[in-house]
């Protein structure tokens, strides 16, 4: 290999000019060549490249530090800034260190750097951990972290043209998507007790409901008195009631319906209301709730017990039995993870308490199949992080517009009295736009797309005609695949001849609400 050294300290000085986080394409080159040589002192070459690689440990420590600042407040880091390990050989790596919490395990923890493979990185890793743990870990893992649901990986010259907030904004996302929490991966490996405390302090279980609700609203639209989280379509309205926050949540954008409602309790850790904080034995946060749904206008039965836990999919976590507690809690989310984990969790309990208010026998199968559950690949995640100006707001422009027309057309069903849809998502990433049960009519499954390019036919297709054979009880269900206006005749046909049926809408790009849908498919709906 070509010594890199060559001309390399004026190409990073002037690199560096452009880059406030430190990093540069030298990093990645020095680390490819020097990674497992000696380190030689009073070699100039040698010397030289440890001096540019302590400035890529510097940089990591800076991405490090602002994470940990910004996204877990309540957590510490480690943070080593020597290019050589123990046995003085270069390493192939930078890497520093995050907790969550000030009492995490110190062989578990969240992790950024760079490495000579030639990615930017984060995940959730061992720390100097004996060979019987790593093994229990690269069971949950995967055989590689690339395409673990624990890690996350993107390319130097994407990277490289972040600037230091993109990146640790790159690093919060994707954490916050990761199919498993910290808690979680420290339970699997049995470094942490799952058995968690119902917290009795009352300004604790009150500073927490507070930060739960402030990530809500931070991540949220607001509309008249009630919020959209538009990247999950999950809408809520919050009170409070005296000095106790109390918040409604569902899938209505009319607000006429909720699925659950999530109250601070007037006397907390006791079994009398139905949320709660919890904590664990390093004093992780978690807020919970129990599994005990009312009668409502889209239901003419409570839910409770068993009958909660089979219509939902979930498992209630383990409570430790010296504090009394009757009743069986569910986690909504994990307190000490970046705000879009914490909202991403609430909308999937959210969803699943939603999808109980189904009625039974609507449709083939569960309301929310098992198959929901814990799926931990990464089958359907998408690609990289979009850096590029354009791209940017390309993307952002078709989240809002995708939301527009979700949001239209449930409102639509709604005003009608039609409350029994749903939508799903899996820790996978497969994601149900909707799933429509009209009264006396076939069950839709409908696909939203927001142009009629050739591509985003070719993945709405194959989204419909995958989704039925992957999930039991949408097998007889109708594919509706739904795209603007402007569908060429020829498309329309080979669709159709797939066995899926084009619907199509206008979208007004002023006006959010004015989304037209065609006679017919309204008429699919159930809507006369």
């Amino acid at each position: 290999m070509e010594n890199p050294n060559a001309h390399l300290w004026d190409a990073t000085l002037k690199e560096n000019l452009h880059m406030d986080h430190g990093f540069t394409s030298q990093h990645f080159t020095l680390l490819d060549y020097w990674g497992g040589r000696a380190r030689q002192k009073s070699l100039p070459e040698n010397d030289q490249a440890y001096e540019i690689l302590q400035d890529a440990y510097e940089a990591t420590a800076r991405w490090a530090q602002r994470l940990q600042e910004q996204y877990f407040p309540q957590g510490r880091r480690k943070i080593l800034q020597r290019p050589t390990d123990q046995s003085n050989k270069f390493k192939p790596y930078t890497w520093a260190r995050i907790y969550p919490t000030r009492n995490s395990p110190q062989q578990l923890a969240y992790t950024v750097g760079i490495d000579a493979v030639g990615e930017f990185c984060v995940k959730i890793d061992t720390v100097n951990a004996p060979s019987k743990l790593r093994a229990k870990y690269e069971a949950v893992r995967g055989p590689n972290y690339q395409d673990s649901a624990i890690s996350a990986v993107i390319a130097p010259d994407t990277g490289l043209a972040m600037s230091l907030e993109d990146l640790v904004e790159w690093s919060a996302q994707q954490i916050a998507q990761f199919g498993m929490a910290y808690s979680e991966v420290a339970y699997k490996l049995e470094l942490v007790s799952p058995v968690l405390q119902l917290v009795t302090d009352q300004q604790l279980t009150k500073t927490c409901f507070e930060q739960w609700l402030a990530c809500l609203v931070d991540g949220a639209e607001q509309l008249d008195s009630m919020w959209w989280q538009r990247d999950r379509n999950v809408f809520f309205k919050h009170a409070l009631r005296g000095d106790r926050i109390e918040v409604e949540l569902g899938l209505d954008p009319r607000g006429r319906n909720w699925a659950v409602q999530i109250n601070e309790p007037s006397v907390a850790g006791s079994d009398n209301p139905t949320a709660g904080i919890a904590v664990d034995q390093t004093g992780a946060r978690f807020l919970l709730r129990q599994g005990r749904l009312q009668v409502n206008a889209r239901r003419a039965v409570s839910v409770k017990g068993n009958e909660f836990v089979r219509m939902t999919g979930l498992r209630p976590v383990e409570i430790d039995g010296t504090f009394g507690s009757r009743r069986d809690w569910f986690l909504v989310a994990a307190l000490d993870e970046p705000a879009g984990a914490i909202r991403r969790k609430t909308a999937d309990f959210v969803e699943r308490c939603w999808a109980v208010y189904i009625p039974e026998g609507a449709a083939t199968g569960k309301p929310f199949p098992s198959s929901f559950g814990d799926q931990t690949s990464k089958e359907e995640k998408g690609g990289s992080y979009v850096v590029p100006a354009k791209q940017a707001i390309d993307e952002k422009l078709v989240i809002r517009r995708h939301g527009d027309v979700w949001r239209a057309l449930t409102s639509l069903l709604s005003t009608h009295g039609l409350n029994n849809y749903w939508k799903g998502r899996t820790d996978g990433g497969f994601e149900i736009d909707l799933e429509v049960i009209p009264p006396k009519r076939a069950p839709l499954l409908i696909e939203i797309k927001t142009s009629t390019a050739t591509s985003d036919i070719y993945t709405g297709l194959g989204q419909l005609l995958l989704y039925r054979r992957l999930f039991p009880h949408l097998a007889d269900h109708h594919p509706v695949l739904l795209v603007p206006e402007g569908i060429r005749p020829q498309m329309r046909d080979a669709i159709l001849a797939c066995g899926v049926f084009p619907h199509t809408y206008q979208l007004d790009a002023s006006d959010a609400d004015a989304v037209e849908f065609s006679a017919d498919f309204l008429a699919i709906c159930g809507v006369s």
